[in-house]
């Protein structure tokens, strides 16, 4: 009987034996996998990484950044203008940030996360609950647990942070439903209530979707073109932070409520002071993928506090490398019939009169030698315009030098100085050895740009006599004349590779 019982238990004892290896290659992938994944989405998002490195050069802000707009977007245009905005934030400090996020659920008002449960990707985020209590008081924001189920777009943006976010800061994620312009208001009133100097919003929204641009001739650049050219308007109206009729700019009723939401936030007293940046802009259209004939657009902003009073806009990164583009193109339709070209995407900054110059320079065994410089400190033109024109000038129109021949081209590298701080001067004493000056007699006038090197025994007074002469070589001391009227600024310089 006891053998019976004994070989009766070695039978079950076999079957667990023989199933036992099963259950723990099981439960080890149930353990490993979401290691792995993790592993593998930290490998994407440093490959990521690296390439917004190369396509969006972004300089690391010099004060606080309170705001970013960023792509809704999940194809790798959108996520490189996401890295490269999140890149430089990882030095700042920030209490805590606010996410908010579109959604294809339609509802009015905003979401708030309910209970989430053990599989959502929020459980790896830490979310600010005092807050989103806070907000729960407020009837346009409401308890959804929907809208946090299948969320992509909030998603990405919370991987994103887990990535850059090291100091584990605590999120407040906001799902934007449908609402109405003076909803809009009220929320951003609401929004701005639960900041300090520390606080972040992130936005995240695409520019527009251009329906069925590639049903034809998909390899027609006009129709990009055409693209861009309709996305010109947004992209200034966000940089700009002009409220104004700009919302029914963007068609996307959810996109439009969350720009809606921007243009009311930065005409709050605790937005005003800002300055904008304009990281990039990109499209998802892609030669590879021609059976997709709608193109999304996309554009990401940082907007930083300001020294100075008032809203006002930088020429960042991304605006100089077109600058330098429409330099090229201008010199290129010198020689050659225009064809269609991908346009130059006009940030606010860029379509402001804005004085530049532009220095042509000739490659030699010896180094770069000038062989062109055109320019004006003041002009009514548009920055872009500003940059054609003074190009293509300094290339055939300096009598100083010979004009530019098409076998120059290659060999030939753009400089361009913008103008900044053009102020008047009454004590010519407080010239600086490094400062633009201008002299104006009448309606003539004589520049000259700031220096880079110290010279030996400078003066003032030697820079002003050679200006009196350019204007008149038989009145050397002009500049001290009643009508004589005396300026000076500096440049940013930045030239082609």
């Amino acid at each position: 009987m006891k053998l019976l019982l004994f070989m009766q238990k070695s039978k079950v004892l076999k079957k667990i034996l023989l199933f036992l290896p099963f259950f723990l290659i099981f439960q080890m992938q149930a353990y490993f996998c979401p290691l792995h994944n993790h592993f593998a989405f930290t490998h994407a998002l440093q490959s990521i990484d690296c390439k917004s490195h190369r396509l969006y050069p972004v300089a690391k802000p010099d004060n606080q950044v309170c705001m970013v707009v960023v792509p809704a977007g999940h194809d790798e245009q959108a996520q490189c203008l996401i890295a490269a905005t999140y890149r430089v934030l990882e030095e700042q400090l920030f209490d805590k940030i606010i996410v908010l996020c579109p959604c294809d659920i339609l509802f009015h008002g905003i979401a708030l996360p309910c209970l989430i449960d053990d599989d959502s990707y929020l459980q790896n985020v830490s979310i600010k609950t005092d807050v989103v209590e806070k907000l729960s008081e407020y009837e346009l924001f409401h308890y959804y647990q929907v809208p946090f189920c299948h969320n992509i777009v909030l998603e990405q943006q919370c991987q994103f942070l887990e990535f850059y976010n090291k100091k584990n800061i605590p999120v407040i994620p906001l799902v934007v439903g449908q609402i109405s312009q003076d909803d809009a208001c009220d929320i951003a009133v609401i929004i701005a209530n639960c900041c300090i100097a520390t606080t972040l919003i992130v936005l995240s929204a695409d520019i527009a979707c251009h329906d069925h641009v590639m049903s034809t001739l998909p390899f027609d650049q006009s129709k990009i073109c055409k693209v861009y050219d309709q996305d010109v308007c947004r992209i200034q109206a966000v940089q700009s932070g002009s409220l104004q009729q700009q919302v029914a700019l963007f068609d996307d009723e959810q996109h439009s409520s969350l720009f809606a939401v921007l243009f009311e936030l930065l005409q709050l007293p605790h937005f005003k002071n800002l300055a904008s940046d304009f990281v990039g802009y990109a499209t998802s259209y892609d030669d590879t993928n021609l059976n997709d004939c709608n193109v999304q657009s996309y554009g990401a902003f940082i907007f930083q506090t300001e020294e100075q009073l008032g809203y006002k806009n930088n020429i960042g990164s991304y605006e100089q490398s077109q600058l330098l583009q429409i330099a090229r193109t201008a010199l290129q339709d010198l020689f050659a019939v225009r064809t269609c070209r991908l346009p130059s995407m006009m940030s606010y900054e860029m379509s402001q009169s804005h004085g530049i110059f532009v220095s042509l320079f000739g490659m030699s065994d010896h180094g770069k030698i000038l062989r062109g410089c055109m320019g004006k400190v003041q002009t009514k033109l548009p920055l872009y315009d500003m940059v054609y024109q003074m190009a293509q000038q300094a290339a055939c129109k300096d009598v100083r030098f010979y004009p530019l021949r098409e076998k120059d081209l290659d060999s030939t590298i753009a400089s361009l100085s913008l103008i900044t701080d053009f102020a008047q001067v009454i004590d010519s004493k407080k010239i600086g050895e490094f400062d633009g000056i201008v002299l104006r007699y009448d309606d003539k006038e004589a520049i000259a740009l700031p220096k880079k090197l110290s010279t030996e025994n400078w003066n003032y007074e030697s820079s002003l006599i050679d200006l009196s002469e350019q204007i008149s070589s038989t009145r050397r001391f002009l500049w001290k004349k009643p009508r004589a009227q005396i300026f000076t600024f500096h440049s940013v310089v930045f030239q082609e590779e």
